[in-house]
């Protein structure tokens, strides 16, 4: 009875080959055919992968189907074109080819006339393997040089990103149908909103994945949306990596300041859930301990009646510069109204000397600046490693410090932008109009507002003898936005 082996046919990449002109495949499949009559063996399953390297895992690839069936007895080994089709890892491949013979299958490459269960043919087997592995290898240096000297050029190398269209130069320009629901989604997820509304948004406007091989459907899916947000090619930037190659390679479909805050996520004092304690806060990341300067952090508390409050408070023990001296608290029942009444009042009054709208807009380049610096730091201090000069608590400390730094100054960031967005030009408010608008605003739109006008509030602790009789006008300090404070 004739033996039974498999036939296996690969191609890396198909590039958009088809028809008459596309012979790869069809040539591999004559060869194999053709070896297996003229031997008199039985040609069981042929498997064809496409558009599928030779270094990807044999596991993880439909050979490594073939290789099971041969070691549960279904057949009797493996027939392929050249042994540079059946793998480029030497390593990988002469173990694929122990797992056949340790079972007495063979593996058949007819180009090369390799036959394991020939003398020699182990021998071939091990040449041939290294030589295809440093064939690819070249090919993989080759294409690197290639690719990044593309980079350079501005063209843009790989899958081209929703919103844009490619060039006949092989750049990336804005499509007019697409991008504006692009950059609406970066808008959505810096307000908060979750991937799978932000897909569902982009799938409604008809703002879906290009089409191509090997993709299962052009809908949108979580990580997908996720890529999207992330990918600084939307900011006009080409990137090998991590590095930066070409920085005004194309049309930006968004600002700095808007791609850093849809990176945000909506994580941070601005956006909290309804009925969280931080919910409660409208001076969240405003509120400063008096006697040491550190920002107050909010948690809850139970009421009498068991209801939780929140509560401004200063968390004592500071890393570097000690424990505070008179620590402050203070409720929001308390402080959020007399600072919400003070800028009302402000507002209202128009000999007021509070920042002018359009001035918020300028804040957004001011605070720009320090955060750039900011991470800048951070990043040079990480790339230095001094941890084995400073020993760990030391090192851990100054990170933790320049950390604290870049999360100040993006947050300050983020209220410029969020500013800019309730009193910028294009929805400006005169004062006047927001203390008529001020009870149908959102908590989000007044904490927007407060942080225009408010760069911090400064609160003492309480009279130890008074307490919670000791009015809290007494002990706070309002320090408006471009006044000395």
């Amino acid at each position: 009875m004739p033996a039974t082996m498999d036939g296996y046919i690969r191609v890396s990449r198909v590039s958009g080959r088809t028809g008459e002109s596309y012979i790869s495949p069809k040539v591999q499949r004559e060869k194999i055919t053709g070896w297996t009559k003229l031997h008199d063996i039985t040609l069981g399953q042929i498997v064809v992968e496409e558009d599928v390297s030779g270094a990807k895992p044999i596991d993880e690839r439909e050979l490594g189907k073939l290789l099971k069936r041969v070691e549960s007895g279904a057949s009797e080994g493996i027939v392929a074109f050249k042994l540079s089709r059946f793998g480029r890892g030497a390593l990988e491949t002469l173990q694929a080819v122990e797992r056949i013979r340790n079972v007495g299958g063979r593996l058949v490459t007819v180009e090369d006339g390799v036959d394991s269960a020939k003398p020699g043919g182990r021998l071939l087997l091990t040449v041939l393997a290294g030589l295809a592995e440093e064939e690819l290898e070249q090919r993989r240096s080759g294409w690197a040089a290639a690719r990044r000297q593309a980079l350079e050029r501005g063209v843009h190398v790989g899958p081209t990103p929703v919103g844009y269209r490619r060039r006949g130069d092989g750049r990336l320009e804005e499509d007019p149908l697409a991008a504006p629901f692009i950059a609406a989604a970066f808008r959505r997820r810096a307000e908060g909103e979750s991937w799978g509304a932000i897909a569902r948004f982009l799938e409604q406007n008809n703002a879906l994945p290009l089409a191509r091989k090997g993709r299962k459907s052009v809908a949108w899916s979580r990580s997908g949306v996720k890529s999207v947000i992330c990918n600084r090619v939307y900011r006009g930037e080409l990137r090998d990596g991590d590095e930066l190659v070409c920085e005004n390679a194309h049309q930006p479909l968004l600002s700095e300041g808007e791609w850093k805050l849809a990176q945000l996520g909506g994580i941070g004092p601005l956006y909290v859930k309804d009925g969280s304690i931080a919910a409660q806060g409208l001076l969240t990341s405003l509120v400063f301990c008096a006697a040491c300067g550190h920002r107050l952090s909010l948690t809850g508390s139970t009421a009498k009646n068991g209801e939780r409050v929140a509560n401004y408070f200063c968390r004592i023990h500071h890393a570097g510069s000690g424990d505070c001296p008179e620590p402050a608290v203070a409720s929001t029942r308390t402080l959020d109204p007399h600072v919400q009444g003070l800028l009302l009042e402000a507002l209202a009054d128009p000999a007021s000397k509070l920042v002018k709208a359009h001035e918020v807009g300028a804040r957004i380049a001011e605070t720009a600046e320090p955060m750039k610096q900011a991470e800048a730091e951070l990043d040079t201090f990480l790339a230095t490693e001094l941890a084995s000069v400073l020993g760990p608590d030391r090192y851990r400390a100054e990170v933790e410090r320049r950390q604290d730094a870049v999360r100040t100054a993006l947050r300050e960031f983020d209220d410029a932008m969020r500013a800019n967005l309730i009193l910028g030009q294009e929805k400006s408010r005169t004062p006047k109009q927001l203390v008529t608008d001020w009870p149908t605003l959102t908590m989000d739109e007044k904490r927007a507002v407060v942080r225009a006008y408010v760069d911090r509030v400064i609160v003492a602790k309480a009279d130890p003898k008074r307490r919670r009789w000791q009015p809290i006008s007494e002990r706070v300090e309002v320090c408006w936005t471009g006044q000395p404070g």
